[in-house]
């Protein structure tokens, strides 16, 4: 069996996230939005990121991601929820996130994705937590269900 680390070594290891991105889609199970989440993760250098560099440089494969922009912004039920509760009830297809995305961040829409995913996923639950013991949702003053 090949060693994993060797997808690395396209380019003598200078990708860019979405090279990385079409790297992860390759594998079963690895869908738009579990790759679009690791290509922002390599994109913006974070913990992960930092730790698979570690490694492979101990192997003598010198890892460097650039052009950190990724247009797409993964969609999951998390996202929708919070465009829902937004007020956006019209919109429905992939698509029409991906431009609210852009209209929010135009320089880098595909991070957007962390935040929105993250109030989904915590506080836009079947029971609310729009409020909590000492902050309220970041998204309160423009949210149609807040409101």
């Amino acid at each position: 069996m090949q060693n994993l680390d060797n997808i690395f070594t396209i380019n003598d290891g200078s990708l860019s996230v979405p090279i990385v991105y079409f790297i992860f889609r390759q594998f079963p199970g690895i869908g738009p939005k579990k790759a679009s989440m690791i290509a922002r993760e390599f994109g913006s250098h974070g913990d992960w990121f930092k730790s698979v560099k570690a490694r492979l440089q101990r192997r003598g494969i010198n890892l460097n991601v650039s052009y950190p922009y990724f247009t797409e912004m993964p969609i999951d039920i998390h996202v929708r929820k919070v465009f829902l509760r937004l007020g956006f009830v019209r919109y429905s297809e992939p698509q029409d996130f991906q431009n609210l995305a852009g209209m929010i961040y135009p320089e880098n829409p595909g991070f957007v994705d962390l935040l929105i995913w993250e109030i989904g996923r915590e506080r836009c639950k079947k029971f609310p937590k729009c409020e909590r013991k000492y902050d309220i949702c970041p998204l309160s003053n423009v949210c149609d269900y807040y409101n």
